[in-house]
């Protein structure tokens, strides 16, 4: 494999993640990584590395332990080896998979994942940050859900027509730290960003959260969303990961029934 190809399949899984794809997109990056790690050249070394923790990402999420610890064994191996050449973003990557999978310890993955993140080449890749966020609420940290995308919606809050997922990140961050109005209006923007109506299911979500903890004034209005929005989830069922399509449909029947609306919920 080419590091093109491996720079199109590093792309494609981090998609996947965002956009909340099924395991079977995740799954592409495994082979992709396994070819990459075999014997990796020098110029292809970072892409191989990236490769090679994402296999350990889906490995994780996917409940696959076993084979999450051996590739993990495998990129560490490579990064000893490597010593000084390993990029800072690469190595902190590597201390957030240490971190939450041999330890448990979810809070330090926590700042591994947003230090990738601020030492890496591109400052709109969002992956680390969505992985910082979920650290957050592993660890029962909400204020932190909100601090890993602090700085990148300062700097780049003006782009969130043209950013694909970030609306819906910040706005389930400030959900998190209890500021709906502001997280509604930043969600709403977002559907300006193209294809983030077909693409980002997260982003319906960060919708709902926002208008249901506004209060009952405002879950007429949800409901008016459900209703509009919940074709575009029964469109996508095949594609997505069940946890996501089945969590907005119990958004939709947990305030179905806080109305008394006990049969339809």
């Amino acid at each position: 494999m080419n590091n093109l190809d491996l720079s199109s399949a590093i792309r494609s899984y981090k998609h996947a993640v965002l956009a909340y794809l099924n395991f079977g997109y995740w799954s592409k990056i495994v082979p992709a990584a396994q070819k990459a790690l075999k014997k990796p050249h020098a110029e292809d070394m970072e892409n191989a590395l990236t490769a090679g923790l994402l296999a350990v990402d889906y490995f994780a999420w996917s409940k696959q332990s076993h084979q999450g610890k051996e590739m993990l064994t495998i990129v560490k191996r490579l990064v000893d080896d490597n010593g000084c050449a390993c990029p800072e973003y690469i190595s902190s990557l590597l201390k957030a998979y240490q971190s939450c999978i041999t330890m448990s310890d979810y809070e330090t993955a926590f700042g591994h994942f947003y230090r990738s993140w601020e030492a890496g080449p591109d400052v709109d890749d969002l992956f680390p940050l969505k992985r910082a966020q979920v650290m957050a609420l592993k660890c029962g940290r909400s204020d932190l859900v909100y601090d890993a995308i602090a700085e990148i919606y300062k700097n780049r809050g003006s782009c969130l027509s043209t950013i694909p997922f970030l609306s819906a990140m910040v706005s389930f961050g400030l959900e998190q730290i209890g500021d709906y109005e502001a997280a509604e209006r930043v969600a709403r923007d977002g559907y300006a960003c193209q294809g983030a109506a077909t693409d980002d299911i997260w982003l319906d979500h960060a919708v709902i959260h926002s208008l249901y903890f506004q209060g009952p004034e405002r879950q007429p209005d949800a409901l008016d969303f459900f209703r509009d929005h919940h074709e575009s989830w029964n469109a996508r069922q095949e594609c997505l990961i069940p946890f996501i399509y089945t969590h907005c449909f119990w958004h939709w029947a947990l305030v179905l029934a806080e109305t008394d609306q006990f049969d339809e919920a």
